[in-house]
């Protein structure tokens, strides 16, 4: 019996450490995308630091004028363009408090995808957990594919809501990489409420699987990409994942049209 508790937890110790594998092999492909957007934000928060200084400074101007001699101030209103000031000085500060709260979602997206598993499960929206993961993978979304969301009500779970959105970042990044051209990922959510199951589509306009590669696609190691391109893991612990609580992913493809996998989510775990 000890040998076998001993088993057990080499083996849940092994799956932790590939489950972190996989986030950080994730987190190189969207290092250099979240920089990209990172500096969006950050970049028109910088040129409107310029404006919001040469406004506050003509303010201060037509203040202090208005305290020394009230009969030139009606010329300085025009030389400061005053009333231009008052319309764009809102937008501005607008941008910036935007552009800051972009960025520090940002970051505490890859902050929260990168923590360590050992969290308590706890109640997951399903549909907040997807809305997240596009936000933290839009940096790395090419203008060529389009990813539209169909989310339906659904109830909540009581789950570990990293491992699920990682599930949701491999399945996204699968869809996105499948496209060569131009398309579309479609992301949709449902509840079926016959067998108590939250169903979460990935379909996807790509190149789709070959008859070969289908059967072979949760296994570990087993990629199609090339070389450096993919650890052939990330399938594998999100099939792992979904179903460590009961559940299941099923793929359907069709080569040339693309691919489509469903994941199956028991409202109460049933392992």
């Amino acid at each position: 019996l000890k040998l076998l508790e001993q088993a057990n937890a080499k083996i849940r110790s092994t799956q932790s450490q590939l489950v972190q594998s996989a986030k950080l092999a994730s987190l190189g492909e969207l290092v250099a995308g979240i920089a990209h957007e990172l500096n969006n934000p950050i970049g028109f928060i910088y040129s409107n630091i310029e404006y919001l200084k040469k406004y506050s400074n003509s303010l201060f101007k037509i203040v202090d004028k208005s305290l020394t001699n009230s009969s030139e101030l009606e010329l300085l209103v025009i030389e400061e363009d005053y009333r231009y000031i008052k319309k764009d000085l809102p937008k501005l500060i607008q941008s910036c408090e935007e552009g800051s709260v972009r960025a520090k979602d940002i970051v505490v997206g890859l902050r929260n995808f990168s923590r360590s598993d050992d969290e308590l499960i706890q109640e997951l929206d399903i549909n907040k957990a997807i809305e997240s993961t596009i936000k933290l993978l839009s940096g790395v979304i090419s203008n060529k594919v389009t990813i539209k969301t169909e989310l339906s009500s659904v109830p909540k779970i009581q789950a570990n809501s990293n491992q699920i959105k990682q599930v949701f970042m491999n399945l996204m990044s699968n869809g996105i990489q499948a496209i060569d051209d131009r398309g579309d990922l479609i992301v949709r959510s449902h509840f079926d409420e016959d067998r108590n199951l939250l169903l979460v589509e990935f379909q996807d306009s790509g190149v789709g699987i070959s008859d070969d590669a289908i059967d072979k696609i949760f296994d570990p190691f087993y990629t199609t990409k090339d070389v450096g391109q993919g650890t052939g893991l990330g399938l594998s612990i999100s099939y792992g994942i979904i179903k460590s609580r009961g559940g299941t992913i099923r793929v359907e493809s069709q080569q040339g049209v693309g691919s489509t996998f469903v994941v199956e989510i028991p409202l109460i775990p049933t392992v």
